[in-house]
C-alpha cells in the first residue's frame, strides 16, 4: 500500500497508518509477555530455531533479520492459534496477537527494543 501524500513524516497520522497496514507493531511489557509465551511454544513445537529467543522478552534489540523467518514464525503462530494452543497462556489477547502476526507478514525484519 502506498502511504497517502497528505500524511506527514513522523506524525501521529503516519504511525496510525503504519499500524493499520501492519508495518508497525507496539506492545507494552504486559501485552508482549503472552505473545512471547506463544512464540516460545511455536519455536519448540515447530523447531524454528529462533535466534537469541531468551532476549525477546526484554528490550535487547533481538529479533529476526529476514522476511523468510518472519513468515515462518507467523505461520507457526497461526497454526497454534488454529489449534487453540493459547488457552493456557495468562492474559492472552487474540486480537493483539493477530496484529503481531499481520506485522510479521508485512515486515522484512524486526528488533525488539
Amino acid at each position: 500500500l502506498k502511504k497517502p501524500d497528505n500524511i506527514e513524516k513522523h506524525s501521529v497520522e503516519e504511525r496510525c497508518w503504519q499500524i493499520s497496514t501492519g508495518e508497525y507493531f507496539r506492545a507494552g511489557a504486559g501485552s508482549w509477555k503472552p505473545i512471547y509465551d506463544l512464540i516460545v511454544k511455536a519455536n519448540d513445537q515447530y523447531n524454528l530455531n529462533l535466534p537469541k529467543l531468551y532476549s525477546w522478552n526484554y528490550n535487547d534489540y533481538a529479533g529476526l533479520n529476514n522476511p523468510e523467518d518472519c513468515n515462518k514464525l507467523a505461520d507457526a503462530l497461526c497454526q497454534l492459534i488454529d489449534k487453540k494452543e493459547y488457552t493456557d497462556i495468562e492474559n492472552f489477547n487474540l486480537e493483539h496477537t493477530c496484529s503481531f502476526i499481520q506485522f510479521l507478514y508485512n515486515t522484512l525484519a524486526f528488533e525488539i527494543g
